[in-house]
């Protein structure tokens, strides 16, 4: 329930983010199979269902669909799935993008993506971390040195390069995230 709630949140700061819509952020328990809208809901032009849940290998699932009260049927449903509980705010990322994408509105992929950055630990000493655009999600890759200037070494953010500024001359490397 506190994951959901969590969820919840990032949901709706990421339509907020679009600004095609007037969210109303309103947390209500409701059977995900049913696709009925409450008569409170009924001035609404769309709600949105989830639930979240965890499978047989481990891994978090998001079913998800997207209703209009006038309609009988969902306008769209897909199930997300990420391996890392962690990681939940991608979910809610990708299923603000594919909102988007349905409506038809210019493309958010950037929602969806990483964001590196270097973090002053304390003099000397600095992280890189990549994190998700909110900064919900940080996760340290490289500790213990002076590295600065971390920058995605292409489009699909699998590698990276940064500074390392610990030995008399400034180094430039390149990570693989995978490898």
């Amino acid at each position: 329930m506190n994951l959901s709630k969590k969820f919840h949140k990032i949901l709706v700061k990421d339509l907020e983010v679009l600004s095609h819509f007037n969210v109303n952020d309103d947390y209500t328990s409701e059977y995900y199979s049913n696709s009925f809208v409450s008569r409170k809901n009924s001035k609404l032009d769309y709600v949105v269902r989830y639930r979240l849940r965890k499978d047989e290998l481990g891994k978090l699932n998001c079913d998800f669909k997207l209703i209009s009260p006038f309609k009988k049927e969902p306008l769209f449903m897909k199930t997300y799935r990420i391996s890392q509980d962690d990681q939940y705010v991608f979910l809610a990322h990708e299923i603000a993008s594919d909102i988007n994408d349905y409506l038809g509105e210019e493309s958010v992929d950037w929602i969806k993506n990483y964001v590196i950055f270097s973090k002053y630990i304390s003099p000397r000493n600095t992280e890189i971390v990549i994190s998700d655009y909110t900064l919900t999600y940080q996760k340290s890759i490289i500790r213990d040195g002076t590295y600065i200037f971390p920058k995605w070494a292409d489009d699909t953010q699998k590698s990276f390069y940064y500074t390392n500024n610990d030995g008399r001359v400034p180094a430039i490397y390149r990570v693989d995230l995978y490898t």
